[in-house]
């Protein structure tokens, strides 16, 4: 009980007691008088002696009131006020920051995630890169390679195949293989031609530069764990049209966005479809162990949906994610349906959305990661994985701070 209400209480009693004194002087007063009036009478002195005895009794005092208090007690102390407000503010949101942040440091591994060993010494997981001579998916094939990992990559020409199979470190050599599939002229039998050449590179022997038997032995065989889209990350829409993107999209001819489209969305998703197919196996086959990851890499130009003079890169950035969610819900719509054959493998969707100003670094290694934390159990409330990965620039009250430091001190910060 608080301090008011043990004064009110006491407030009560008093003016209780009081009161009963006051009706019972009253009450006794009544009856002398009207034992005087209509009673025998009383002996001379004895009324006049009962009035003096009830007057001469003490009276109970009344305490006032307590004065209203002229300022409120959020005013009175006023720094200390806004000290604990600033400081429980300060709490709750470097909580919400740090704490997650904490428990992804206390669980992770001390070493990074790599791929899995067979006995004899050989690489057993795979996945599929697509964009291998782009320049983030090149540092993807190599990062991946270096986690031990058989990366199988697409590159738009022979050149590039070359010259992405020499950077590949002693280490990795024969886990490493790139295919040329050129995506600006993609048509439907380039496509199966390809998603076929990599069906039979997983059937053979890795590394692919070992001698003697090309085929593996039984229990040895390859297992597809992931594909990587990195056709549909771009800064600027279209790197290959004559006209400049970074100007309006009005100035962008019709026939640019098509290819724009065609390169960055429209073939990338149909070689995810092909490939998806390839990563489940068939009814009639026994289902894979682990499930498998479409990974989508798409550009994020800005935080803002639309930005002048970046509505070509916005177009192509969001159709493409567009479509892979769209892909995504049709998937599992068509494994819940009853007519479905069963469940061969569970396949999850993730899409990383890359701003041009994100570490590199930084993205290639979440993406790794992502990738071989697939074998770990997953929970509902800490999944291996999430539907979206955001890596932006710079947070903004980091760009609010430098704004601010640049307009005091302009000689200090750079623009």
């Amino acid at each position: 009980m608080d301090e008011a209400r043990v004064h009110s209480a006491a407030n009560w009693l008093r003016d209780t007691a009081s009161n009963a004194f006051d009706h019972a002087q009253h009450g006794m007063h009544q009856l002398s008088d009207a034992l005087q009036e209509y009673g025998p009478p009383l002996p001379p002195g004895v009324a006049d002696a009962l009035r003096s005895a009830w007057d001469r009794l003490p009276s109970w005092p009344r305490t006032p009131p307590p004065p209203v208090p002229e300022k409120s007690w959020v005013v009175v102390p006023r720094a200390t006020t806004i000290a604990a407000a600033a400081a429980t503010a300060a709490a709750v949101g470097l909580g919400l920051v740090l704490v997650p942040r904490a428990y992804t440091y206390c669980t992770s591994p001390a070493a990074p995630l790599r791929g899995t060993i067979s006995p004899d010494g050989a690489r057993n997981e795979a996945v599929v890169v697509l964009g291998g001579d782009t320049p983030l998916g090149r540092a993807l094939v190599l990062h991946l390679a270096a986690r031990e990992l058989i990366v199988l990559t697409s590159v738009a020409t022979d050149s590039a195949r070359v010259d992405l199979e020499r950077a590949v470190p002693p280490a990795s050599q024969g886990y490493v293989r790139a295919y040329v599939w050129d995506v600006a002229t993609a048509t439907e039998n380039t496509e199966s031609q390809w998603v076929h050449t990599v069906h039979s590179t997983l059937s053979l022997r890795f590394p692919l530069n070992s001698p003697g038997d090309p085929y593996p032995k039984p229990g040895q065989n390859v297992r597809l764990i992931g594909v990587v889209n990195m056709l549909s990350f771009l800064a600027d829409v279209p790197h290959h049209a004559s006209p400049p993107t970074g100007g309006p999209l009005s100035q962008l001819g019709q026939d640019d966005l098509d290819r724009a489209l065609h390169r960055h969305v429209t073939a990338p998703l149909s070689m995810l479809r092909r490939l998806l197919r390839l990563a489940i196996p068939s009814p009639n086959r026994s289902p894979s162990d682990g499930s498998a990851l479409l990974v989508h890499v798409v550009s994020m130009p800005g935080r803002k949906l639309a930005v002048p003079a970046r509505g070509a890169a916005h177009v192509v950035a969001q159709a493409a994610q567009a479509g892979f969610e769209t892909m995504r819900r049709e998937h599992v719509q068509a494994e819940r349906a009853p007519s479905a054959a069963g469940p061969t493998r569970q396949v999850r969707w993730t899409t990383f959305r890359v701003s041009t100003e994100a570490k590199v670094q930084l993205v290639l290694r979440q993406v790794a990661d992502t990738l071989l934390r697939q074998r770990q159990p997953s929970t509902w409330w800490w999944p291996s994985c999430r539907r979206v990965y955001t890596f932006s620039g710079p947070s903004w009250w980091r760009v609010l701070l430098a704004r601010l430091a640049s307009a005091v001190w302009p000689g200090s910060v750079s623009s």
